[in-house]
């Protein structure tokens, strides 16, 4: 998994850079540093005070709709998004428990991933998916619909697509190309006030799941609430997950949707990969070095697989149809 997670990393850094130079082309240096001055410290200021003060409201929601905002917040927060996307379908697809694996792909699986941002679970998903056919498991056909903002969606796509040119490029990553092969993943613009139609027609006997990952703000709780009801009323999931950190238990809870004689049960998900994400470190370090920017020191730190502590370790509660609730 170390080549596969390598691959990821250098996959999101050329989709950054790229995105980057997108945004910035034709600027003179000084619009270029206010662009991307303006953007780090927008994401900072949005979450990361956010989190320091126990997920309460503080400066508004981020506004991802804005390009250099998605890139500014895929860049420090993708890589440990991918990896608690990985982290949780591992124990859906391969409980080491010995119990029936809730996802059992053979089935073939339907996700509706509602706030996919920069297509995290589609990539963790591709992961676990590689892993799968690693071990020789039969793979039906998978279907990904990622629902967020046109930025966050594009950006997701180009990292995407990296990630699908770095596995064809790496024989010993074979598996990974196959699994990106086989997921068709489709993306839909909407917002957290919007309630978006599932695009065409599910065949009976796919497995079906339903995503909410880092999904709740407290601006923003009873619109995601209502929409993610609508959702699972809708969709009928067979596994349901909601995701958020430790700090934001609380909001995580609130946008879980009421099921008659079932819950949402909290989950520990040991993370899967671990450690820096060089390539995409290089990457924002290289802003640091082409241009004088007062966010240098936040574009200097090491960007990471998996973050802990009270605060920031994921809080995961996930939906099994058919299990009563505790």
């Amino acid at each position: 998994m170390t080549l596969a997670r390598d691959a990821v990393d250098r996959a999101i850094a050329a989709a950054i850079e790229a995105a980057w130079n997108d945004v910035i082309r034709g600027l003179p240096d000084p619009a270029a540093v206010t662009r991307i001055d303006g953007s780090v410290q927008h994401i900072r200021d949005r979450l990361g005070k956010q989190l320091a003060n126990g997920g309460q409201a503080t400066t508004g929601l981020p506004d991802y709709s804005d390009p250099g905002n998605a890139i500014a917040y895929s860049g420090w927060y993708g890589p440990r998004q991918i990896n608690l996307a990985h982290s949780t379908l591992e124990q859906l697809i391969d409980p080491k428990d010995g119990s029936v694996a809730p996802l059992a792909l053979g089935r073939g699986l339907f996700v509706v991933d509602f706030g996919a941002g920069s297509h995290a679970m589609a990539i963790g998903l591709a992961l676990s998916v590689a892993k799968a056919i690693s071990r020789g498991t039969r793979v039906g056909q998978i279907v990904v619909h990622g629902y967020d903002c046109g930025s966050m969606l594009k950006l997701g796509i180009g990292i995407w697509n990296a990630l699908k040119q770095e596995a064809r490029s790496d024989g010993r990553i074979g598996p990974l190309a196959t699994a990106l092969e086989q997921i068709n993943l489709q993306s839909v613009v909407a917002g957290a006030d919007k309630i978006p139609a599932i695009r065409g027609t599910i065949p009976d006997g796919r497995a079906r799941l339903l995503v909410g990952q880092h999904i709740a703000y407290a601006e923003n709780v009873l619109q995601v609430r209502r929409t993610i009801s609508t959702l699972f009323d809708q969709f009928l999931p067979d596994v349901g997950i909601i995701t958020g950190p430790s700090a934001k238990a609380d909001l995580v809870q609130q946008v879980s949707p009421s099921v008659a004689g079932a819950g949402w049960q909290h989950v520990h998900v040991p993370p899967q990969l671990s450690g820096p994400a060089p390539a995409t470190t290089s990457c924002r370090r290289a802003l640091t070095d082409r241009y004088v920017l007062t966010t240098a020191a936040l574009l200097r730190q090491d960007v990471l697989w998996y973050v802990g502590g009270a605060k920031a370790a994921p809080h995961v509660l996930r939906y099994l149809k058919g299990a009563r609730s505790p």
